[in-house]
């Protein structure tokens, strides 16, 4: 068989190009088809920060391993600090207390990490927390021993609850033991004070949360409506040793649709709250919040008032003999309902440590304020203040040795 050059080229060209591949292969070796056990197992975690809100939802991290078929696809989940949350084996994250963790998922000698952080915020159910070891926490009606009913209680953030609460009450072993309470009940106060249902404190104890756990136990963190009279009435009253823990632990009372006595002096004699908790509704009823904070010794600052229209005895005695007062924020431009400031303040911030007390009003008024604190300093109370304003001074409106300023 004859074979013509041009024949003869391009079966040398053939061979050629095939040596070049097998030598490529030898050089490179398998790159495209890499053996598993040759692989370094990567991880990664859906999330790398999480806040949460102590006591509330569970969150679940998912961890992702790559490759699929790689060795050591176990994944061990671990907290730097079981005190504020916890995982389990599925990745579940459960906050504990307020503060930062670390969340760690390993695959081999692989890790990813998410950073938690846990606020006390709506969905912290009212809460209680020993300052002292040995605190005893009641729930029972005025000074007897029915305990409040549909009421159930966690001593380990929320991840189990009771319903066998007793007049004897739960004693927190340990201070920084807490104690969490949630029910069903529309109301807990009643007109007559042996009616009412009241937390009773035997020690220094440290008080934060939504106190709408105690009205809607599945739905608190965004039930903002109150629906029964005299809900939370009465409810610390005589309390002395219920204590502000800190700026990042509140009492939160976020209702927006108020009934009649919702909060009639719920925080009475409650001689070592320092900060009150903050208000937000805009519309009042009826003596929503008459003598609220009764003879509370040591406020300081009372929470902002941002309702213009005021109601029938709305503020009645709220903030009488708080003697530390300092600061009232109250954007009340419809001051005409009956009784609604009557001695608010009277002995409000008579105590030696306060050296200034300022009052805030609505910002519509701010031409006025010069000549309103000039008439402020002089002659009888309760008489109107300017003209074009509805303030009178005196213990039922702003009292002497105030300074009139503009809200924000």
């Amino acid at each position: 068989m004859k074979l013509t050059i041009k024949k003869l080229s391009c079966m040398a060209l053939l061979v050629a190009m095939t040596m070049m591949q097998t030598s490529c292969d030898e050089l490179l070796g398998e790159t495209d088809n890499p053996a598993p056990d040759d692989v370094k197992t990567a991880i990664t975690l859906n999330e790398s920060t999480l806040e949460m809100g102590y006591a509330g939802k569970d969150v679940t991290l998912e961890a992702t391993v790559s490759p699929a078929d790689a060795e050591d696809t176990d994944i061990t989940w671990s907290s730097s600090d079981e005190s504020v949350a916890t995982v389990d084996d599925e990745g579940v994250v459960h906050a504990v207390g307020a503060g930062t963790a670390v969340i760690t998922a390993e695959a081999g000698d692989k890790k990813a990490t998410c950073d938690v952080s846990v606020v006390i915020n709506l969905e912290t159910p009212l809460t209680f927390e020993a300052a002292k070891a040995g605190v005893t926490v009641k729930f029972n009606k005025y000074n007897s021993d029915i305990v409040a009913p549909n009421v159930e209680y966690s001593l380990d953030g929320g991840i189990t609850w009771k319903d066998d609460l007793t007049a004897a009450g739960v004693t927190l072993a340990a201070a920084g033991d807490k104690i969490s309470f949630r029910g069903t009940n529309e109301a807990y106060g009643a007109d007559d004070i042996y009616d009412c249902y009241q937390f009773e404190l035997s020690d220094e104890t440290f008080a934060y949360g939504n106190v709408m756990s105690l009205i809607n136990k599945d739905n608190y963190p965004t039930n903002k409506t109150l629906t029964a009279d005299y809900a939370f009435k009465w409810m610390f009253n005589g309390q002395d040793m219920l204590k502000n823990k800190d700026a990042d632990h509140q009492i939160f009372l976020p209702a927006t649709t108020l009934t009649e006595n919702c909060y009639d002096s719920m925080f009475s004699w409650c001689e070592s709250l320092t900060t009150a908790p903050e208000l937000p509704a805009k519309t009042l009823a009826k003596e929503c919040y008459s003598g609220m904070f009764w003879s509370c010794k040591n406020l300081t600052t009372a929470p902002e008032l941002p309702a213009t229209t005021l109601a029938e005895s709305c503020y009645h005695w709220m903030f009488y003999d708080c003697q530390k007062l300092s600061s009232v924020t109250c954007k009340a431009t419809n001051l005409s309902a009956d009784d609604c400031l009557n001695g608010w303040l009277e002995d409000a911030g008579i105590d030696e440590s306060v050296t200034s007390k300022t009052f805030y009003i609505n910002s519509a008024y701010s031409a006025y304020i010069a000549a309103m604190n000039i008439s402020l300093e002089v002659t009888a109370d309760d008489v109107q203040i300017n003209a074009k304003v509805p303030w009178v001074k005196g213990d039922n409106g702003i009292p002497a040795g105030w300074t009139i300023a503009a809200a924000e």
